[in-house]
């Protein structure tokens, strides 16, 4: 089942050799954001892959009604915004400073240069963009083919693992009824 909290089931970071990454590092920007940020709007021109080095980013879309519909919060390690810069597409949706947050933000030049000179960089964008697709696929899967009630408990369950607490977990009404 998708995790709500943190869908990259295969984090960037987890690709990299240590020195893989401090190249990835050394070519990109780091910028601090704080908490409430925007770091990028549903419709802006994608400039950036970004690499949360610490913190979280929530990613939500905006609904033509106002609502926004949260997909997903990602932490330290997870990348966002790749799909929008590889296929040249307008960004998907809100990424959201859910705590302060430290990114990498590897411009569209920057990441053509590693692809080419670093190519564990490119199998680990690779290997991550197929694990999502992956995931997605499964989720998709388990939405038509599992009742209410055991998705409710997945959700439930995936986002307890996230939590300090494993007792409450916090989140508004609407994520779940989103995501269920």
């Amino acid at each position: 089942m998708l995790d709500p909290i943190n869908f990259s089931v295969l984090k960037l970071t987890d690709c990299l050799s240590e020195s893989a990454l401090a190249e990835v590092e050394s070519a990109s920007d780091s910028k601090n954001y704080k908490k409430g940020v925007t770091i990028e709007r549903q419709g802006d021109v994608a400039t950036h892959l970004y690499l949360i080095k610490s913190g979280l980013v929530r990613l939500r879309l905006n609904e033509a009604d106002g609502s926004r519909f949260n997909l997903s919060i990602f932490g330290a390690g997870s990348t966002f915004g790749e799909t929008a810069m590889f296929l040249e597409l307008p960004v998907q949706f809100d990424a959201y400073c859910e705590t302060d947050v430290h990114l990498i933000q590897i411009a569209k030049d920057a990441m053509a240069s590693l692809t080419e000179k670093t190519p564990s960089f490119s199998r680990a964008l690779n290997k991550v963009a197929n694990a999502r697709v992956h995931t997605m696929l499964n989720y998709i899967g388990a939405s038509l083919s599992t009742p209410l009630e055991t998705r409710v408990a997945k959700f439930v369950a995936s986002m307890a693992r996230e939590t300090a607490d494993k007792k409450t977990i916090h989140c508004r009404q609407s994520d779940p009824a989103h995501a269920l």
